[in-house]
């Protein structure tokens, strides 16, 4: 394991009987393993001293105040990022303010960090075993990290499903009154991001031709409507279809916000700021399962026992705008969403905007014909369409039922959040 020479050690050890308060509280935590890691504190290697170190996936966490935003501490920072990128290590950056807020969303994060590292390195087959019982990793030779990778963040942008969407009357403001049953899958779009001098988005993935206006994507607009420092670069993996009823833009906007989130917490008036972006972006910041009124931006929390539930998501390939469907629905108010907990909502509750998205896209019909004969004990379109989806009590009959589907439609196997 990396280590320092004396002077540098002798430093260490000074260092830790004077840790600041959020180290403090950071280390209370990793001491205890979280997710059978082991960490060290106040690490010495080379000429600097890492505030906590993970030997097994070389992974080093900086824990910044707000002295970190000089440009002399800035400098001396990036001198240290880049010796310990040299070494093959890379480094986590947790704001201070983050650590005292949310100490939890820290440690969960600082282990998915792990996680997903130990996975990258042991995909690169230079590995060999740090902690029997733990399957972590880290690389006994290689290229360092590419640059950059010391400060990336990643996101999953979750696609969103209405269980059930009731429309109940239209506004004088041209809007509709909504009850719905948000819920997640566990898959979806990727967002990954980097400081930089200022904001920028690149746009990749199956439908990422689609987005041909990167100013105008609702990742820009949302990195406008939030501080998160001079700048970042942004890229979005677009994984889900676009007009699809799947929230794909709002479930972008609200990684945004969870990434800066993490990184500089959310001003109080955080909620407003995603309304203005789309009604369905508030229940995409937290994305899990709600219940939405009004436009849909008026969110209750709501006991979940549909999690982990096997879902299989279907489109056929055919975008269907927002606009003319609620445009074509009938006005008749068919009444509110019934039951006492997620699943007999959902069983008892309709999507009104079904019936007018069939007359706009018949194949709609097709998707829904196939899903209800693949032993699904709920089939049903998603928001305003054109994706169904299906779930399962099991993942075999999913994974059954994905297999059936025709090889022209775009399909999405996951498991709701």
């Amino acid at each position: 394991m990396i280590t320092g020479p004396k002077g540098t050690v002798k430093l260490a050890r000074k260092l830790r009987s004077e840790m600041t308060v959020p180290e403090g509280v950071l280390w209370r935590e990793l001491r205890k393993r979280p997710g059978g890691l082991k960490f060290r504190r106040q690490h010495p290697t080379g000429a600097f001293v890492i505030d906590f170190y993970c030997a097994a996936v070389k992974l080093a966490i900086e824990v910044d105040g707000f002295g970190h935003d000089t440009a002399e501490v800035i400098k001396r920072d990036s001198v240290k990022s880049h010796f310990l990128r040299s070494q093959g290590i890379a480094t986590l950056r947790v704001p201070a303010k983050v650590v005292f807020e949310d100490i939890e969303l820290v440690v969960r994060r600082i282990v998915q960090v792990c996680e997903e590292r130990a996975l990258r390195l042991a995909g690169a087959g230079r590995v060999r075993s740090e902690n029997a019982h733990v399957p972590l990793h880290h690389p006994l030779d290689g290229p360092p990290p590419p640059v950059g990778e010391d400060l990336l963040m990643r996101e999953t942008a979750y696609a969103k499903i209405n269980l059930a969407l009731h429309v109940r009357r239209r506004r004088d403001d041209g809007y509709h009154e909504l009850e719905t049953l948000f819920a997640f899958v566990d898959a979806g779009d990727e967002l990954s991001a980097s400081p930089a001098a200022a904001d920028s988005l690149r746009v990749v993935g199956e439908f990422g031709g689609v987005l041909d206006d990167p100013f105008g994507n609702i990742v820009a607009r949302a990195l406008s409507a939030l501080p998160h420092g001079a700048g970042w670069a942004v890229t979005l993996e677009k994984n889900l279809p676009v007009a699809a009823g799947l929230g794909g833009g709002s479930a972008d906007a609200g990684a945004i916000f969870r990434l800066v989130r993490d990184s500089f917490g959310l001003p109080e008036d955080w909620h407003a700021r995603a309304a203005k972006l789309g009604a369905d972006v508030p229940a995409c910041v937290a994305s899990v399962a709600c219940i939405g009124r009004g436009t849909g931006t008026e969110l209750e929390p709501i006991a979940n026992d549909l999690a982990g539930t096997p879902v299989l998501l279907v489109n056929p390939r055919i975008p269907l705008a927002t606009g003319p469907v609620f445009k074509a629905w009938d006005g008749v108010d068919r009444g509110p969403m019934e039951g006492a907990n997620l699943r007999e909502m959902a069983l008892c509750g309709r999507n009104d905007l079904e019936a007018p998205a069939l007359t706009l896209v018949s194949e709609i019909g097709d998707v829904l014909a196939a899903l209800q004969r693949t032993g699904a004990w709920l089939t049903r379109m998603s928001g305003s369409g054109a994706t169904c989806f299906a779930l399962y009590d099991s993942v075999d009959e999913r994974d059954a039922a994905q297999a059936a589907m025709p090889a022209a439609w775009w399909t999405l196997a996951g498991a709701l959040r």
